[in-house]
């Protein structure tokens, strides 16, 4: 048994020793095979994946690079090819006015006849030549594909806007049909005298540079005007607006017109003169709550010895509790600058001549409800010479509430003093005692007048209402009138409706209502018309991509006898259809019908057809 065991026992180990040694020769073999691996395969495979990777690494920056280098240059716009056929109907000597109650209001030009079909190209060029360096260059281009001249194919416009931004600075540049320059005034240029329309053909045509660096602009121009065969005449301009501390900012400018003799022009009598203005202005602010202004500016006509004036000074502000607002204006006469404004009346920024003008107002913070105001104001000619009229006047009002109404009680007093002419030297008081109250949506008052002089007595009394019925309907009213003396009444009502007949589909707009004002207590007489309106409008989301609107109107005005020289009376009849189509992201296809249908009650009636047709694409 033990010798059999130990047989058994022998035999074991001799195996166990040959297992040992088959594992050690193969661990021996997985190491030199490792080795191998690692030495002859595995090495060469790091290689080129290195190498690979640093490859990839070139050609994402040569990407990056490509990708930079494309962002510098990048061009878009739109281009948009549009049909416009007008067609006129009307009597004889019919106006075609766009303005039917007002047909000859200056500066607005009539319909006339068109029957056009053009391609516009509006090019924006986009440059970025270093990090954070941007240009923007825009152009346009006009093709009249109904003309078939080579010099209708292509047209450009000659308008081109560009924009050049830095970290640190702005410049803008626009050449073509240009517009007021910045850092110039109404003592100078008003806005609408240089932008013009179609009824004057008087566009100013040159080029505008702007540039702003921190507190200081500067502005420059130079413009061709009125271009013909045998003259040339050139606007040359100049502004600064600059910022010397946080509470001073001064500014200047400079317009010269001049004739261009070297050209070869021929200027004579009836010839547009030669002119020079120039000026500049200061913004002081005094405190926190207190500023003064001013600007001065000389003209003068070049064949001519001396210049004429025009300046303003202002104040406005608070003291305390003083609230402050002075003025004074003065214009020499005969200080006319060629693009001064436009008209009297229309041009918010047109210059009278030969004007003086003072005025200041002192109104008191609210204390214990009551506030007061004082004024005294003086106007007339340049140097008082003609014409000179003094005002004096002041106000108390109480505010307080009565239940659930805010209530304003007031009294007042003012003396006009005309001195000049002297043939209408008087001294006109007029006292007032009246209240305003408050409770919404409805306002109303009352005022007792008096002219201590005169002995004439007005009662004016007044109410105001706009009342909602809901989210979709308001109802508006008015009334206003006076009694006694310079006897006059207005009044207005009506009703507005918005509606979504379909929510997010269809919605409908209504409004109807009428107005009359009448009396001579009303100063323009232009004022004094009756008026119904009646008008509707339907937007209805066809798709998402497909809406259609369609709206009507008819107006109706009488106007006083007095006033239908300037003012027609008649009937005034708009219908009009649009369909905008988006067939793509970025293309669109608009179709638009206007009829206009004017019948007036002793002038010669006309209707005017509009069509439009367009198709418009950005890219």
């Amino acid at each position: 048994m033990d010798a059999a065991l130990n047989a058994r026992m022998d035999a074991l180990e001799a195996e166990v020793a040959d297992v040992r040694a088959l594992a050690d020769q193969n661990a021996f073999d997985i190491i030199d095979t490792y080795h191998k691996l690692k030495t002859e395969d595995i090495a060469p495979l790091a290689e080129r994946v290195d190498k690979l990777e640093e490859s990839t690494a070139a050609a994402h920056a040569d990407i990056k690079a490509l990708r930079g280098d494309f962002n510098k240059v990048r061009i878009g716009g739109t281009n948009e090819l549009k049909f416009v056929d007008i067609d006129l109907d009307g009597d004889t000597g019919a106006v075609f006015a766009k303005d039917p109650f007002y047909p000859t209001r200056p500066y607005v030009s009539p319909y006339k006849v068109k029957s056009k079909l053009e391609n516009t190209l509006g090019l924006q060029l986009r440059l970025q030549p270093k990090e954070d360096v941007n240009i923007n260059v825009g152009i346009e281009v006009v093709t009249d594909v109904f003309d078939k001249r080579e010099s209708a194919v292509g047209l450009f416009s000659g308008d081109v806007d560009a924009t050049i931004t830095t970290p640190s600075d702005v410049t803008k540049i626009k050449a073509g049909a240009i517009s007021r320059p910045r850092n110039f005034t109404k003592y100078q240029i008003s806005a609408l005298g240089f932008e013009l329309d179609d009824y004057t053909d008087n566009e100013v045509r040159g080029i505008t540079a702007d540039y702003t660096r921190g507190d200081l602009s500067l502005t420059g121009m130079i413009a061709k005007l009125n271009p013909s065969e045998v003259a040339f005449q050139y606007a040359l301009g100049a502004g600064t607006q600059f910022k010397l501390t946080n509470n001073l900012t001064v500014g200047a400018r400079v317009l010269d017109i001049r004739n261009d003799n070297l050209s070869g022009g021929i200027y004579g009598p009836g010839s547009d003169s030669e002119e020079i203005v120039f000026g500049g202005d200061f913004a002081l602010k005094l405190s926190d709550t207190l500023s003064v202004t001013g600007e001065t500016s000389l003209w003068k006509e070049k064949e001519e010895d001396n210049y004429r004036v025009a300046y303003n000074l202002g104040a406005q502000g608070k003291l305390g509790f003083l609230n402050i607002e002075a003025s004074h204006e003065q214009v020499e006469e005969g200080y006319k600058p060629r693009f001064r404004g436009i008209h009297d009346g229309l041009d918010d920024e047109f210059l009278k001549d030969n004007v003086r003008k003072s005025k200041l107002t002192i109104t008191t913070d609210e204390i214990r409800g009551f506030v007061v105001t004082g004024e005294i104001a003086r106007k007339g000619d340049a140097y008082y010479a003609g014409e000179d009229e003094s005002t004096y006047g002041a106000e108390v009002a109480y505010n307080t509430k009565l239940l659930a109404s805010d209530l304003t009680l007031r009294s007042g007093i003012e003396q006009v003093n005309t001195v000049k002419p002297e043939l209408d030297a008087e001294i006109a008081t007029t006292v007032q005692l009246g209240f305003d109250v408050a409770y919404k949506p409805i306002e109303a008052g009352f005022t007792w007048e008096r002219g201590i002089e005169s002995n004439e007595v007005g009662y004016i009394g007044y109410a105001k209402a706009d009342i909602p019925f809901g989210d979709a309907l308001t109802l508006k009213g008015g009334w206003e009138q006076r009694f006694g003396s310079k006897e006059y009444y207005k009044y207005n009502a009506g009703l507005v409706l918005s509606l979504p007949v379909v929510p997010d589909k269809v919605t409908f707009g209504a409004e109807a209502g009428y107005m009359k004002a009448t009396g001579v207590g009303i100063s323009d007489a232009y004022d004094r018309y009756a008026k119904w309106l009646m008008k509707g409008d339907l937007a209805w989301q066809i798709t998402p991509a497909t809406e259609a609107t369609g709206t009507a109107s008819y107006e109706w005005r009488a106007y006083d006898d007095d006033v239908l020289a300037e003012r027609r009376s008649g009937e005034y009849l708009q219908l009009g259809l649009a369909v905008a189509h988006r067939l793509f992201d970025a293309t669109s296809l608009n179709f638009k019908y206007d009829l206009k249908d004017v019948n007036y009650t002793e002038y010669p009636s006309y209707v005017v057809r509009i069509l439009e047709l367009s198709l418009k694409t950005e890219f």
